[in-house]
């Protein structure tokens, strides 16, 4: 075979790999994230929730972000991040109600985000 052509075949092994990797990677981290904002919510709609608690679950999404922002499309990293930060006054303030909306959503964004760079049909066509 030309080396060419072991050298493009190889290329698009490791670019595939790289792809493959990144999908996970940012799925799980997304899903971890899902599920700690599903108790977070839990602890909302009992209103047991502490700022301190709010804020862990506040620094774990800007970790996060910045990892996502690399690979990701920064508007939707941005709506999440603006309604996780604006119920982070939510808590503070005891209204629990707008709290457990935004959450709400933020838990839907958290599930759409990672399937924009999952491959798909969908996407191509």
């Amino acid at each position: 075979m030309n080396k060419k052509i072991v050298v493009g075949i190889i290329a698009l092994a490791v670019l595939i790999t790289v792809g493959v990797v990144e999908v996970v990677f940012i799925s799980n981290q997304f899903k971890d994230l899902h599920d700690q904002c599903r108790q977070v919510l839990d602890e909302i709609d009992q209103q047991s929730i502490t700022v301190e608690r709010y804020d862990l679950f506040l620094h774990n999404w800007k970790d996060l972000r910045e990892k996502g922002e690399l690979l990701l499309p920064h508007a939707d990293l941005y709506e999440i991040n603006l309604r996780i930060t604006e119920t982070r006054s939510y808590v503070v303030n005891q209204s629990y109600k707008d709290a457990e909306a935004q959450l709400a959503i933020v838990m839907e964004l958290l599930e759409y985000v990672p399937h924009l760079i999952t491959p798909d049909f969908q996407h191509i066509f």
